[in-house]
């Protein structure tokens, strides 16, 4: 079978103006030229033109801009990446009159290093007939480790495409990975990152609670479903437990929902005492926001980052502070009191949990009382999936375990 037999008929619907003209290109590009026995190379070739074509890989961005392509307009020009690696490579690929198989191929994440740099590379392959992950891994000599984290299976039928970048949007669903901004690399939870090899972007640190004035119904959902999860889990001890939602604004560069409880107080525990022995700590505020806290203790110092997850092409850290550590302390322990202030009010209000009222007390947390709460940290990591998966095969540091 030839290339140009895949390229006919045209597709009746595009992403953006300037598919059709790189398809007609590729189309003319391949010509009758055989396409290869096997589907992974045929669909590597595609993506492989696409991604030489455009000069970015399509699996890094949306859209990208062709100047030859531009023939007047305002999205002239533009070819829709999301298109090419969503719709545009499996449509040729299926034109392919290649035997499928009887079983649905097994995806499995991969974090791989190429040299002792500090820091992981990520991509995902996809298992097929006649293959494995051991295999892939195997013939793959110009990885020096490997560690599959993550394995999932789909009941649709996927081109083997081996292997493939994930976007950090994608990644933050799959693990509680890092990103190190300065390496461009990623860290795994068992990983100490490097201190920031950059100048900080900021020298202060401000904060503003803006709290979400929502209806008792909606307060009654949440809360309901903490005490569920609480039921649900085994091993931790049922209490009583209530939350709010919130808005926290820090130093007017990054708004975040948080839904704040007295759990915290375990959660921010933990993270100082990480901090004090390893010099360097995350915590995620929020299992449904995408932003993550990182710390480093630099002597006298504290580095503190926010990084912001919600594009899919790359991470921004819109928060970059470093400061006096005895004052960044006081100032974080204070706004940890507001929160808990605001909390308590709640409970009031509310009726719930009035027990647990005035029980918490953030002004006490310091690198002299914080210890680590390991019965706790199943609400502290924010991908609990994850962590309950069965055929995950990473290890996890001592404050990601349970107890």
């Amino acid at each position: 079978m030839k290339y140009s037999e895949l390229f006919e008929p045209e597709p009746e619907n595009w992403g953006l103006r300037g598919d059709p003209l790189l398809w007609r290109e590729m189309k003319e590009h391949f010509g009758d030229k055989e396409i290869p026995e096997k589907e992974g190379d045929l669909a590597f070739s595609l993506f492989r033109y696409c991604s030489d074509r455009l000069k970015i890989s399509i699996n890094m961005a949306d859209k990208a801009y062709v100047e030859d392509f531009a023939k007047g307009g305002m999205t002239s020009g533009e070819v829709s990446c999301k298109w090419w690696r969503e719709t545009g490579i499996s449509l040729l690929t299926s034109r392919a009159d290649y035997d499928k198989p009887d079983f649905p191929y097994h995806f499995d994440y991969v974090f791989y290093k190429t040299t002792n740099t500090p820091g992981w590379e990520i991509a995902f392959v996809t298992v097929g007939p006649n293959n494995s992950i051991e295999n892939i891994i195997k013939h793959k000599r110009k990885w020096i480790e490997t560690k599959v984290f993550c394995g999932t299976k789909t009941d649709k039928y996927y081109s083997p495409m081996f292997p493939m970048i994930l976007s950090p949007n994608e990644m933050h669903h799959y693990s509680p990975w890092i990103y190190n901004l300065e390496l461009n690399r990623y860290f795994l939870p068992d990983d100490i990152i490097p201190y920031p090899n950059s100048e900080p972007k900021q020298k202060d640190f401000s904060y503003e609670i803006i709290l979400k004035d929502k209806a008792d119904e909606h307060f009654t959902d949440i809360n309901d479903n903490l005490d569920i999860m609480y039921d649900c889990d085994k091993q931790i001890e049922k209490r009583n437990c209530f939350g709010y939602i919130a808005t926290l604004k820090i130093n007017d560069s990054v708004k975040m929902h948080i839904d704040f409880c007295d759990c915290y107080y375990e959660m921010f525990s933990n993270m100082l005492y990480e901090l004090k022995e390893k010099k360097y700590a995350y915590c995620i505020l929020s299992n449904c926001d995408y932003y993550k806290f990182l710390f480093w203790d630099n002597g006298d110092k504290i580095r503190f980052k926010i990084q912001n997850y919600n594009l899919k092409t790359q991470v921004e850290e819109p928060v970059d502070i470093e400061m006096p550590k005895e004052k960044f302390i006081k100032i974080f322990v204070k706004m940890l009191c507001e929160l808990q202030k605001n909390l308590d009010k709640y409970k009031k209000k509310f009726k719930r949990c009035v027990e647990t009222i005035g029980e918490v007390d953030y002004s006490e947390l310091n690198y002299k009382t914080c210890c680590p709460y390991f019965h706790n940290v199943k609400y502290i990591d924010h991908d609990n999936k994850l962590i309950n998966i069965e055929n995950k095969s990473i290890p996890f540091s001592p404050v990601m375990k349970k107890d």
